[in-house]
C-alpha cells in the first residue's frame, strides 16, 4: 500500500452520520501571509459507508476536530464518486494532525461564488 497524502483542511462541516462522523472542508494553502482556498473535501470511509469513526478523527493530540481548526488529514485516493467529487478516501492508519485555527478575519476567502449553482 502507498503511503498516503496529506491535505491540509479548515473544517468547515462536523456532523453525525449513522453514529460516526461526517466532516467535510476545503483545502487551503498558505502563501505571502495568506490562506487560498482549494477544493471542497470530504474524507471518507468505504468501511462504514462514508462515515468516519471517532478513532479515524481522533487527532494525535487526542482531540477532534472543531469548527474552524485546520487539519492535515491523510488520504489515499480521491473516491472516484462523480456524484460526490468531494469524497476523498482516508487513511485509517494514521492520526489526523491539527495546525491552528483558521483566521476569521479571512473567512470570506473560503466562499464560494459559482456563476450558477443550479446548472443543468
Amino acid at each position: 500500500m502507498q503511503p498516503p497524502i496529506y491535505k491540509r483542511v479548515v473544517i468547515l462541516a462536523h456532523s453525525v452520520k449513522r453514529h460516526h462522523w461526517c466532516v467535510a472542508g476545503r483545502e487551503i494553502f498558505f502563501s505571502k501571509g495568506t490562506w487560498s482556498p482549494g477544493l471542497w473535501i470530504r474524507p471518507v470511509d468505504p468501511a462504514h459507508e462514508g462515515a468516519i469513526t471517532t478513532g479515524t478523527i481522533q487527532l494525535a493530540d487526542g482531540g477532534t476536530p472543531q469548527f474552524l481548526d485546520i487539519v492535515d488529514i491523510p488520504i489515499l485516493e480521491w473516491a472516484k464518486d462523480r456524484n460526490h467529487p468531494e469524497d476523498w478516501v482516508v487513511d485509517t492508519a494514521h492520526r489526523w494532525q491539527r495546525h491552528g485555527v483558521f483566521p476569521l478575519a479571512q473567512l470570506a476567502a473560503l466562499i464560494d461564488r459559482p456563476p450558477n449553482l443550479w446548472k443543468g
